[in-house]
């Protein structure tokens, strides 16, 4: 232990540490863009359409909800159970991408 001094282990272990952190969200991805990719090429103003892109839209939005769930302490405190998610979305007024 006297040869390695307990700062270059320090910043050796905390460059590990946040670069696992750093690439978990550059892997996650987000909604926003795909959803404006739906929003752009899924043609047609009817109502089927528009229910096929807010269908799509709310698969994403649980997909990074169960996703963050994984990785966050206070995301999985807000939802325990896929019933907190169904409550919390009969409460969400989400963004309107169309």
């Amino acid at each position: 232990m006297e040869n390695i001094p307990l700062t270059f282990l320090l910043g050796f272990f905390v460059t590990i540490v946040v670069d696992r952190w750093r690439n978990i969200f550059a892997n996650i991805g987000f909604v926003d863009s795909v959803a404006f990719y739906i929003s752009n090429y899924v043609l047609g103003t009817d109502e089927e359409t528009r229910v096929i892109k807010r269908n799509m839209v709310r698969y994403l939005c649980l997909t990074q909800v169960l996703i963050l769930r994984d990785i966050s302490i206070k995301v999985r405190k807000r939802f325990p159970n896929l019933d907190a998610v169904v409550d919390a979305v009969k409460k969400w007024v989400g963004t309107v991408f169309f």
